[in-house]
């Protein structure tokens, strides 16, 4: 270790990036991309860079408050540590400042990138090892009140090679969204995968409606039903109904992934760097996951194709994604790298290079910079 891999500076920067199209789910909507975007450079001049996406519901951040927690905690104690002792230091030092998973997943993707670079490795090869090199990409559809919308959507992905979707539902009535479920999977081929997510927009009787009137549909996962704190009525729904449940908004670290097994809630989880505080940490997850016998899904919000790019890597290191990965820089108008991922016949590849393979286009940030930090995603 040399005085050059020790760290010098800690930048921030705000965007707010516009939507392909606006989000629209069953208990919110988003209508553009708040981004807090962090560069770690050494001494030596090599940067790492990091990413995470604010959000209430989420993470119960906000991006002004994620630029003050960094200012006022996190840079003052990165400001001169060694890079290559600095991960494991870092998520110690995490334990003693509660929440701010955000904040705490961008300064962990810009350490992962660092130190990657300085080793010359893949970030792969930092989270174990990979297990595979191509990840089947699951495309985030829906968000229409039309029936007929929903499925030209999935039609139109499916003719540039994806074969697995996750339907957003709970925006209509339960009875036209079993339609919607039964129209997709009498159209798409038998070893598609099609999940559905009610974003904790139901209750339990209009769930089990649901649940029951898909019954016959082999859906590969029913994701968040339920508010967060209604694990009894989760459990169940997993118990008179054969749909398997997926938990998103209510797993925030590994006790939580614990407690909704061992209540016997769900059949798997899904994983963001934002709700569980870096790439590491979903890794880590998604290990406890499989070793419980859980399925597992690894997603993001609407992040560019940096955060991407490391989930991609947690992606391609986790001992198994029956439920495939959503990948976030596909729903932005705007992809502020040098080189944005591109999915080729439904999957994506491991990203070539050091650290996360991916360089961000710092002219293109400077564009969408957001001087006084505000947001239009409304809840």
């Amino acid at each position: 270790m040399t005085l050059e891999d020790r760290i010098a500076t800690v930048d921030c920067f705000p965007v707010t990036l516009p939507l392909a199209k606006p989000l629209v789910m069953a208990t919110y909507r988003i209508d553009d991309a708040p981004l807090l975007f962090v560069r770690i450079r050494t001494k030596g001049g090599v940067e790492g860079w990091g990413e995470a996406a604010p959000n209430a519901v989420m993470s119960g951040e906000t991006l002004a408050g994620m630029v003050s927690a960094m200012n006022a905690w996190f840079r003052p104690w990165l400001i001169d540590k060694p890079v290559l002792a600095c991960r494991r230091a870092v998520s110690n030092a995490f334990r003693q400042t509660y929440g701010n998973s955000g904040v705490k997943a961008a300064i962990d993707m810009s350490l992962l990138d660092l130190e990657g670079q300085i080793l010359d490795v893949p970030a792969v090869a930092l989270l174990g090892g990979a297990a595979r090199s191509s990840i089947r990409v699951v495309r985030l559809v829906g968000s229409y009140t039309d029936m007929a919308e929903n499925i030209d959507e999935v039609d139109a992905y499916a003719a540039q090679g994806f074969s697995a979707f996750k339907l957003k539902v709970g925006m209509t009535s339960v009875h036209q969204d079993i339609e919607t479920v039964r129209q997709l999977s009498a159209k798409l081929h038998t070893s598609a995968l099609l999940g559905v997510d009610a974003n904790m927009g139901w209750d339990l009787r209009t769930a089990r409606t649901f649940a029951e009137g898909v019954a016959q549909e082999n859906l590969a996962f029913f994701e968040q039903p339920l508010p967060v704190d209604a694990v009894s009525q989760m459990s169940e729904l997993a118990r008179t109904v054969n749909t398997p449940l997926c938990a998103d908004e209510s797993i925030h670290g590994v006790a939580d992934i614990l407690n909704l097994r061992d209540r016997k809630a769900i059949s798997g989880v899904g994983l963001k760097t934002n709700k569980l505080g870096g790439v590491g940490p979903v890794v880590d997850a998604a290990i406890v996951s499989d070793a419980l016998g859980l399925s597992v899904n690894l997603a993001m919000m609407m992040e560019s194709s940096l955060s991407s790019a490391a989930l991609v890597h947690a992606a391609c290191a986790v001992p198994q994604l029956n439920w495939g990965l959503v990948l976030g820089c596909l729903s932005l108008a705007v992809d502020p790298v040098t080189q944005p991922l591109v999915c080729a016949g439904g999957h994506i590849q491991l990203p070539s290079g050091a650290g996360l393979g991916v360089k961000v286009d710092v002219k293109m940030l400077s564009e969408f910079h957001v001087s006084e930090i505000t947001s239009r995603s409304t809840i």
